[in-house]
């Protein structure tokens, strides 16, 4: 096609609000051949109407590589650049600017302020004399002036926060892995988010917290599970739009805020979660929950909501959002943002502070992040099981059930059904050690990724009681997607062996996954025909089955322990031995302080003080 029909197809497409396509088309087009500086111009154009800036980029580059007299290219390159997270190569720029046009007050400017925002105070000083001298504009005096007094305040380091502080802050705050967002404040008093194509690093933590920058965080990472969940209380629109912060309208609503967001600390305070207020220095109040090890998206969700549950509903003139918005993103996406605490808001000027469960601010923000405690995993699930009870059966034993969805309900959960008396489950259970992991995972972790859970649907699905089967292990696990409950049996081929293997090699590789079936059968290998091969005398003994998976769980567990035993001994004769040879019983890590501590006996012992 040619391509000029090419863009007009694209202009059209940007014409029509269609900007993925548009995006996608701009993508496919090979431009790099093209020596039209123009027609790169024109490309550039249709990208930034599209939002996409690495195009935009690309674009502007061929067109200044066609035509390096286009000064104008190169301003438009820097704030290109600078809005996305690059700073050197702006700053690289607005050199260029400078020396192209020396008369340039305002590429001078934008150089020194840019250089001041990195922290390299004395660069932008030699800057701004410059410009001075370039352009005698008399803004200049005032700015060595304030460059002078920043180099000078930052050969005293107390001001900056120490490693262990951005360590930890890098630490609870860590989302998507190679992003994170900056925050601006536009022209019009609106602020919003840029997304920085680089990972969140301590360099990049220090700034926030130096107030250099303000930084975004999407919560969710590759693998769908998150660090933190955080719930974030501001005043409604026709709050912002009618009062400003000094009026007693919105000094009153805060109030109300405040003590709303008390009640959802003391929901959580309840359950042993720990939620900890921050004032987010504009308009709000965020509620934090960190988390010991990382949690799937889908429980933080329904975290958050039994937190508000439990707090009741929020005052009129309070908007709710909670974070992670979404349980899940595919990897080609990054979810919703959430601006992180003790940066300056962009549009007030204001930097965040943390507060007490009184909502007094906290003067040594720093001190408070080091104490913050994170949950552990059990406290997320009594609370979620407060919110969501399980059934029992008539014996008194819990079934495991999760939510109390009545549809699936049922047909999942009637007292005539006991897995543990399924024949045809035990038997699949018994002889596939990886469907029997699946279902250890419901029962000790309540909790299966969405590729598990498809697996476990498409195998167990397929026996006789499988919608009984299936539903009774889903219902385990809160964070799966109601929606893959079972109301019927599955018809046509279950999912083979190699299947499952591609699907969940993080399972299959851990276990004996190598069952081995008659090739005469003409079958291709599935769990299923575990059922098919029973060829034993008299009628099934389901505890037989039950008795010979727990025969192979124990050995495989025996093996693990042997193996962590022997992990944990060589590590503490490793520990010891570093430790003598320093002459101490004890030094700090960036995992926490490790202690040499002995028993009765004299034997040692190692405990982690985090």
């Amino acid at each position: 096609m040619d391509t000029q029909v090419q863009v007009r197809e694209i202009e059209e497409l940007v014409a029509n609000g269609r900007k993925d396509d548009a995006v996608r088309a701009l993508s496919a087009l090979s431009s790099v051949d093209i020596h039209d500086a123009d027609f790169h111009r024109r490309l550039a154009d249709l990208a930034e109407a599209a939002g996409h800036g690495p195009l935009l980029a690309y674009e502007l580059n061929l067109a200044f590589r066609d035509d390096p007299s286009d000064v104008e290219l190169l301003r438009r390159l820097a704030q290109v650049h600078n809005d996305a997270g690059r700073p050197e190569r702006a700053v690289k720029c607005w050199r260029a600017v400078t020396e192209r046009v020396p008369s340039d007050a305002d590429a001078w400017e934008e150089l020194g302020l840019l250089l001041t925002e990195l922290g390299r105070d004395e660069d932008a000083r030699d800057v701004f004399e410059n410009a001075l001298r370039a352009t005698n504009d008399r803004r200049f005096k005032a700015r060595v002036r304030e460059a002078a007094r920043s180099a000078s305040a930052t050969e005293d380091s107390a001001d900056l926060p120490s490693d262990a502080v951005v360590a930890r802050f890098v630490s609870i705050f860590g989302g998507r892995e190679g992003v994170y967002a900056r925050q601006y404040a536009g022209a019009n008093g609106e602020s919003g988010y840029t997304p920085v194509r680089e990972p969140f690093t301590h360099d990049v933590a220090q700034r926030h917290l130096l107030g250099s920058h303000t930084v975004g965080i999407y919560p969710l990472r590759a693998d769908n599970t998150v660090n933190f969940a955080a719930i974030d209380l501001d005043l409604t629109k026709p709050v912002v739009d009618r009062a400003g912060p000094d009026s007693p309208v919105w000094r009153t609503a805060m109030v109300r805020m405040l003590e709303y967001a008390g009640s959802i600390a003391d929901a959580g305070a309840e359950c042993g979660v720990h939620v900890y207020l921050e004032d987010s220095g504009f308009k709000g109040i965020h509620c934090w929950v960190f988390f010991a090890t990382p949690l799937p998206g889908r429980f933080a969700r329904l975290l958050t909501d039994a937190l508000l549950e439990r707090a009741g509903s929020p005052p009129h003139d309070v908007s709710v959002e909670r974070f992670p918005k979404q349980a899940a993103i595919r990897l080609d996406a990054l979810g919703n943002l959430i601006k992180l605490p003790m940066g300056i808001h962009r549009r007030s000027g204001r930097r965040s502070a943390w507060l007490d469960p009184q909502g007094v601010r906290i003067e040594d923000g720093a001190a408070h992040l080091l104490a913050i405690r994170r949950t552990e995993h059990d406290a997320v699930h009594a609370m979620l099981d407060t919110r969501f009870p399980r059934v029992h059966d008539d014996d008194g034993q819990d079934d495991g059930d999760g939510p109390p969805f009545d549809e699936a309900r049922a047909t999942a959960h009637t007292v005539e059904y006991r897995p543990e008396t399924d024949f045809d489950l035990q038997t699949v259970l018994t002889r596939c050690a990886t469907l029997r992991e699946l279902v250890r995972k419901s029962e000790i972790d309540r909790h299966l990724s969405h590729e598990e859970a498809l697996v476990l649907v498409h195998t167990v699905g397929h026996i006789p009681s499988g919608p009984q089967a299936v539903n009774a292990v889903l219902g385990r696990c809160p964070g799966v997607d109601p929606s893959m409950r079972m109301k019927s049996r599955l018809r046509g081929n279950p999912m083979s062996c190699p299947k499952i293997r591609a699907k969940i090699p993080h399972v299959t590789s851990l276990v004996p996954c190598d069952c081995q079936f008659d090739p005469g059968a003409g079958l291709y290998p599935t769990p299923i025909l575990h059922i098919e091969h029973h060829d034993g005398p008299g009628p099934p003994d389901v505890q037989a089955l039950r008795l010979e998976g727990i025969v192979q769980d124990f050995l495989r567990a025996h093996k693990s322990l042997h193996d962590a035993q022997h992990l944990y001994d060589t590590s503490a004769a490793r520990l010891g031995e570093m430790l003598d040879a320093a002459g101490v019983d004890h030094f700090d890590t960036p995992l926490g302080k490790v202690r040499r501590i002995r028993d009765e006996a004299g034997a040692p012992n190692f405990q982690l003080e985090v």
